[in-house]
């Protein structure tokens, strides 16, 4: 349950509570695209509580996290963590340089290539770097298929895609049908091609097509709409090898 610095009842509340309880860390849990207002609530709640931290939340959003630096400079407590998704696997601790990179447009590479290899297991990124060294490599749906066996989880691969350079903007169309179901869905369709309808995806027309939606129990549409993701996703595999993220 939040609390706004105006709401006097309820501070008077926590201030109670934390004096019973006597916590030995106190942390201002700070939305990170809030405004101006973040200013007010820092002195506030510095000046009533014995902060011993900051947590920045909703660092997956479009905030740049520049507030950091005001509440940091009123409250002269460090930044613990921050906060970039729903759970608790999506807390992380603080490090300046990342959140200079970040108030600057200039994503840390270093963190997103963590975030990378945390995702998927060395084997498969092995493979992936092995494949890109070739001139002669092409990204099909065979490739593809491996990648979603690897993926755990969808909301993991969006905040991944959002923060490469140059390719994470924009992404919010091409991520938003995005989820479990729909990861399922192409691994069924995928599944019910034949090597080298995987291997050539152009040559999958109208009776493959419908033999394929039959084979994995979808609907056409729904064959042509992996279709169209896979040439978006396609997109930015090219665009990853250019910048050397598959290779290197």
């Amino acid at each position: 349950m939040g609390c706004m610095h105006t709401d006097l009842k309820k501070m008077m509340e926590i201030k109670k509570i934390h004096g019973i309880v006597h916590p030995s860390e106190t942390f201002f849990v700070v939305d990170s695209m809030i405004g101006q207002d973040i200013i007010n609530s820092s002195k506030v709640f510095n000046e009533m509580f014995s902060l011993t931290g900051i947590v920045l939340t909703k660092m997956d959003g479009d905030s740049r996290g520049g507030c950091a630096l005001s509440i940091k400079e009123i409250t002269g407590k460090p930044i613990a963590f921050l906060g970039t998704g729903e759970n608790v696997k999506s807390m992380e601790g603080f490090h300046p340089h990342k959140i200079v990179s970040r108030i600057l447009g200039k994503e840390d590479i270093s963190s997103l290539m963590d975030d990378i290899k945390k995702e998927f297991s060395i084997n498969f990124q092995k493979n992936i770097f092995q494949k890109s060294q070739k001139n002669v490599y092409k990204f099909n749906l065979n490739d593809l298929l491996e990648q979603l066996n690897y993926i755990s989880s969808a909301d993991n691969i969006k905040r991944i895609l959002e923060r490469i350079p140059h390719v994470g903007y924009g992404l919010n169309k091409f991520t938003k049908d995005m989820d479990e179901t729909f990861f399922k869905k192409m691994r069924a369709i995928i599944q019910s091609m034949t090597y080298e309808e995987r291997s050539n995806p152009e040559i999958i027309k109208g009776s493959r097509k419908k033999r394929i939606s039959f084979g994995s129990g979808t609907k056409i549409q729904e064959v042509n709409f992996l279709l169209k993701k896979f040439q978006e996703i396609k997109r930015i595999e090219k665009s990853l090898r250019k910048r050397k993220f598959l290779s290197s």
